[in-house]
């Protein structure tokens, strides 16, 4: 199927903050003019599709007309329709009803198509059960009082006829109708799933779970933008991973919205998962028939999570840290792996091991001041190297690289080390070598987070999307061509900080290292734009009625006919309104309660 994008007033909550553009169904993209008032169509008040010839299957040259060969055209035609349909009631009813407007009869998002079909206006494929459509058919809207070449005119009713009963629901993308994945398809996928033992032995349905994005497919989100939750999602779940290999979670619905893990592939168990859904405020423990099984099987109340919380959370502390077992320091981290990072400091400087590459620099992307960067060997495990980076709160006095290229102090530093797949970590430390959950932004800076502050995992993730980022060392030239130091001093350096060809040729060795594991996990997604930094941010958008019904699993009709039960915050998601995502997650459990979807941990 080939589907299009068009220029449509949505609100923000549905757009979702993500790079790729939205997709309108999960299929190839083709972009189009927005056509005119008044243009010459193959349906009145629409240009014509493709190239301008027309849209019916069938035409010159044609042998067979009755074939599948103008699905393409019909679409195209269908994709301006619904394009021209939001042009036509800005054009003629937005003054009053649209974003700005008077808000007359509190109807003021007669551009935004979900609040006018959550609100019961238009009833995707009955024109004649559509208010909106009957009012301005039947001349009651715009008022008579409106002069006649500012109303509707004939063409521009079709337009709105055919938008409502066959094109609308194209528009909407994904999760509508017979597309939309209810709770109970998804414990039915599920249970199915860990009941083939084919696939599963009985001995291992302990050890099996589940991660879900069927609510952003019923949100509307498909096709490459989802994609990219699928990508941020295994690359997440292999980043937090102590397994020796990259293993993909699997696939267990047509759509690509339910996906299995085994807990042992990536080194977790059963009290690590429960820690997750602790801190879960979206996690549910359903009642259902369905669920029944696959609670017993995997001996836990909640045996699924959605992916993107799980990602916009886990990959920043508590989660982070939790989950890799990462250590209170610096220290006991490299003892952990064998790595005595003064010992080999001490070895290099006598006798040039390679043991040690060091690089120190003015400026750096993510460093307020100079840095150096420091690399070790893993002992015994050639796939796996450390690196070290050591920062400064000033460049004064001890903490000039370039006057004190031995004996600085540092203020604290970023660690980025091989996972045994090949991934990376990241641990950050102050100047005492403990672990922090953010950097000073008087020493480091994120400019993609809020505060600016560089957050352990999820900012690191964002700087390395390609793995070590390339820098050139400054320090040995200078220290070698100054008369300000002492031979010792200069051949310790010279140990320490290898030639520009060879301490280029080590970072694109680890360079090499983390994307091979990265092209395990599948094609990538704009890697530049770093998925799992991408998902957090869409996570955090506000929410409107769709996305709050689909979180929920419920249809958007379901939960505006039911939003009286939900608690006063939550009250501004009628009538095309959104909540913050702060606020919708503080109100998630007792929702749950309210419309008894199942147990939560605000339910009697």
């Amino acid at each position: 199927m080939t589907c299009t994008t068009a220029t449509l007033t949505l609100s923000p909550a549905v757009r979702v903050a993500l790079a790729a553009p939205l997709l309108l169904a999960a299929c190839t993209v083709n972009t189009l003019e927005v056509p005119g008032p008044g243009t010459s169509a193959a349906l009145p008040g629409l240009t014509s599709a493709g190239d301008g010839s027309s849209s019916s299957s069938g035409g010159e040259g044609d042998d067979n007309p009755g074939d599948d060969s103008g699905g393409q055209a019909d679409e195209l035609v269908c994709a301006e329709v619904n394009t021209r349909a939001i042009e036509i009631l800005g054009d003629r009813c937005g003054s009053c009803h649209g974003p700005g407007g008077s808000g007359q009869a509190q109807f003021d998002y007669v551009t935004d198509v979900y609040a006018m079909i959550a609100n019961g206006k238009i009833k995707p494929g009955y024109p004649l059960e559509s208010p909106v459509y009957n009012r301005i058919d039947l001349g009651q809207m715009p008022p008579p009082s409106v002069p006649e070449d500012q109303r509707p005119n004939d063409d521009e009713v079709d337009v709105l006829w055919r938008w409502i009963e066959s094109c609308i629901g194209e528009q909407l993308g994904c999760g509508q109708g017979d597309d939309f994945i209810s709770s109970d398809e998804m414990l039915s996928v599920m249970r199915n799933d860990i009941s083939n033992t084919a696939e599963i032995s009985p001995d291992e349905r302990e050890f099996i779970r589940y991660f879900t994005l069927s609510h952003l497919y019923n949100s509307g989100i498909c096709g490459d933008d989802l994609e990219v939750y699928r990508y941020g999602l295994f690359k997440l779940i292999n980043s937090l991973s102590t397994g020796n290999k990259v293993v993909l979670p699997v696939a267990v619905d047509e759509r690509g919205t339910i996906y299995r893990i085994d807990l042992r592939d990536y080194g977790w168990d059963a009290a690590l998962w429960d820690l997750v859904v602790e801190q879960n405020p979206f996690a549910i423990e359903f009642v259902k028939n369905e669920a029944a099984d696959l609670k017993q099987f995997t001996r836990t109340e909640v045996p699924f999570q959605t992916g993107d919380w799980f990602v916009a959370t886990a990959s920043r502390p508590p989660l982070y840290h939790d989950i890799l077992k990462m250590p209170q320091t610096r220290h006991e981290l490299e003892a952990s792996f064998g790595i005595n990072v003064d010992g080999d400091i001490a070895t290099e400087i006598q006798s040039n091991d390679d043991l040690v590459a060091r690089a120190g620099f003015q400026n750096s992307n993510v460093s307020v001041n100079n840095r150096l960067v420091e690399r070790h060997e893993f002992p015994g495990a050639s796939n796996r190297v450390y690196w070290l980076s050591y920062d400064f709160a000033g460049n004064d006095g001890c903490r000039n690289l370039f006057a004190e290229p031995l004996d600085f102090c540092e203020d604290g530093g970023e660690i980025i080390f091989n996972l045994p797949n090949g991934l990376q970590a990241y641990m950050l430390v102050n100047g005492a070598g403990e672990r922090i959950d953010e950097g000073p932004d008087d020493i480091v800076t994120d400019p993609e987070q809020p505060n600016q502050n560089v957050i352990n995992g999820l900012s690191c993730m964002g700087c390395h999307a390609e793995g070590m980022i390339f820098k050139d060392d400054e320090i040995r030239e200078h220290v070698f061509e100054s008369f300000d130091f002492p031979e010792e001093v200069k051949q310790a350096v010279v140990n320490l900080h290898p030639s520009s060809d060879e301490f280029t040729a080590l970072q694109e060795l680890d360079r090499k290292r983390f994307t091979d594991a990265l092209e395990q996990i599948g094609p990538v997604v704009e890697r530049k734009d770093e998925p799992t930094l991408r998902v957090f941010k869409a996570f955090d958008v506000d929410v409107d009625l769709r996305r709050a019904a689909a979180e929920l699993g419920v249809r958007t009709e379901q939960l505006a006919s039911q939003i009286g039960k939900l608690g006063p915050d939550l009250q501004k998601l009628v009538d095309g309104g959104t909540v913050k995502r702060q606020v919708f997650t503080a109100n998630f459990a007792a929702s749950v309660c309210a419309l008894n979807l199942g147990r939560t941990t605000e339910c009697p």
